[in-house]
């Protein structure tokens, strides 16, 4: 394998360790290895396709989503897995509310040789990926992670200006169905979606 291998090894190991030395806040930046392969493998990406996720945290499940394409569309050339010219990569987008997270996310597409738009701020109250009419952007393909029982106030949900929340204001204490319905209408017609919720 070659060198830049052992670095994506390296950086995915120190993600883990620091996770568990967080404890329950891990889970707002890190998606366990095991997890974003099982997602990879049921979205099953295809060349050239759009990749979103809306909570991206250190942007463990859009480079397990990269990685699966290299898996079965790649070719080992000097001990390294990459795409033949005339497959397309994905193309990744994702949004982080916390800055350090996001600059972990942004590093680890830099180490995994991805060119992927991730952006900083907060999803539900200002989405960072709208179409050239203002609406929300739509994908092919939309995973996440989000961290669970979120609490927004529900002028978040009643007064949305992109009419993600037709399907019910999701109660105060928990975001979970803000974040399930925000995918939604993030997905493209005959898209492919998984979330990670308890």
């Amino acid at each position: 394998r070659g060198l830049g291998d052992v670095y994506k090894r390296q950086y995915e190991y120190l993600l883990r360790k620091f996770a568990e030395g967080q404890g329950q806040s891990a889970g707002e930046f890190y998606t366990p290895r095991e997890v974003s392969i099982l997602i990879s493998h049921i979205i099953e990406p295809s060349p050239g396709l759009e990749v979103y996720d809306p909570a991206c945290g250190s942007g463990g499940l859009l480079i397990k989503c990269h990685l699966r394409l290299l898996e079965t569309r790649g070719e080992s050339k000097n001990g390294a897995r990459r795409l033949p010219p005339d497959v397309a990569p994905l193309k990744v987008y994702g949004q982080e509310i916390n800055g350090s997270t996001f600059a972990m996310a942004r590093m680890n597409a830099f180490i995994h040789d991805m060119e992927a738009e991730i952006a900083l701020g907060d999803t539900m109250a200002r989405p960072a990926f709208k179409d050239s009419s203002g609406r929300l952007r739509q994908f092919d393909i939309v995973v996440a992670n989000p961290m669970w029982n979120q609490d927004f106030p529900t002028s978040t949900y009643e007064h949305d200006p992109f009419e993600r929340f037709r399907f019910g204001v999701p109660p105060g204490s928990s975001a979970d169905w803000g974040w399930i319905q925000h995918m939604y209408a993030s997905l493209k017609e005959g898209g492919r979606m998984a979330v990670v919720l308890d």
